[in-house]
């Protein structure tokens, strides 16, 4: 992201981390958004070469006044890079590790529809170990294992917690392949099965 029409403001301060004024020289950029003329783009840290460089907050400014934060974080080159939050428009929230303006690396992503996941990303997508929670409201399952572009991939352990079931398999593309299921934590669960699982036990005779 290039930065144009800079001028210095002597002093920046916010909720997400705290720096001393003698740390860095913050500037203030404000630019029209083209695309969309209901707001402004407004970037708040260091710059280099009149790009983001090191820490920064980028915002929208509407025309009632309202500013909204977008990505308070590490920049390198006017690019989203290191550690960082970013807050979406439908409502989404992910904090953790950007390379290049994406996320990349080690994070966590709250998702408006109540889902939860933390663990390693890969250009955008989950991708590596990682733990995807359902929302608690409605079943409040949960998945711990690989991931690849997304979706889930190898082994993981599926916590079906409403059922009180634990399924340890493999999944290809999201679908599991093969796999076991037991009983964990039958007597907790809100609507157990009708019957226990019974144990699998292999008998070899010598």
């Amino acid at each position: 992201m290039a930065l144009i029409g800079a001028h210095k403001i002597l002093r920046y301060s916010h909720d997400w981390e705290k720096h001393s004024e003698e740390d860095f020289e913050w500037i203030k950029i404000e630019r029209q958004n083209k695309k969309f003329e209901d707001f402004r783009w407004v970037y708040e840290g260091q710059v280099s070469d009149k790009k983001a460089q090191g820490f920064g907050v980028l915002s929208r400014v509407y025309k009632n006044g309202e500013m909204v934060k977008v990505y308070a974080g590490q920049w390198v080159v006017g690019k989203k890079e290191g550690f960082g939050a970013f807050w979406y428009t439908n409502g989404n929230f992910y904090e953790g590790d950007f390379c290049r303006g994406r996320r990349h690396g080690f994070g966590r992503l709250w998702s408006s529809d109540g889902n939860f996941y933390q663990g390693h990303w890969r250009d955008e997508h989950f991708d590596g170990p990682g733990i995807l929670m359902q929302d608690n409201e409605a079943d409040g399952n949960r998945y711990e294992g690989n991931f690849s572009r997304g979706k889930k991939e190898g082994f993981g352990k599926f916590y079906h917690l409403r059922r009180g079931l634990l399924q340890e398999g493999f999944w290809t593309n999201d679908i599991c392949k093969k796999s076991t299921i037991k009983d964990i934590s039958r007597d907790a669960a809100p609507e157990p099965t009708i019957y226990p699982i019974p144990e699998l036990v292999i008998k070899i005779k010598i």
